[in-house]
């Protein structure tokens, strides 16, 4: 095989394994923020399961506090404690790092998902996403139990 046959398909192998790799490292996480994303991710799920249900509002996210009134996010909160019970355990299954979020929305999103009991609901899939704020704070931009 010729060198220029060789480098040819050196650089064809190396484009290959950039597209295959190259989404795989972008969307890595910093270590630093996942802490600080988990940390605040840990904060509003413990105001969630003391049934502090307005103040978990109040640490949420701009985004969800311009769209759902606080009442209503206490309400919803309330009836899924009704249908659920109090939380039993919880643990972390995956952890991701996004750019992008349902809406069109740009800028940095982890997605934290736990594998939870409830009193009335074993291995409920809970789905937690923060979002980095203009004030360099994570805050809660949604919530979901399957």
């Amino acid at each position: 095989m010729s060198i220029r046959r060789l480098a040819i398909h050196t650089v064809l192998i190396l484009a290959g394994l950039a597209i295959i790799l190259w989404p795989r490292v972008e969307n890595k996480i910093d270590p630093a923020k996942a802490a600080s994303a988990r940390a605040a991710t840990e904060r509003f799920l413990a105001m969630v399961d003391g049934d502090q249900f307005a103040d978990s509002w109040n640490m949420s996210a701009a985004l969800i506090r311009d769209k759902i009134p606080q009442e209503k996010w206490a309400g919803k909160l309330k009836l899924f404690r009704v249908q659920y019970g109090k939380m039993l355990e919880r643990k972390e299954k995956e952890i991701r790092y996004s750019t992008e979020a349902s809406g069109n929305n740009k800028g940095e999103f982890i997605t934290l998902i736990f594998t939870a009991d409830y009193e009335r609901r074993k291995g409920a899939e809970e789905t937690v996403t923060v979002m980095l704020e203009d004030d360099g704070n994570w805050r809660v931009g949604g919530f979901f139990v399957e």
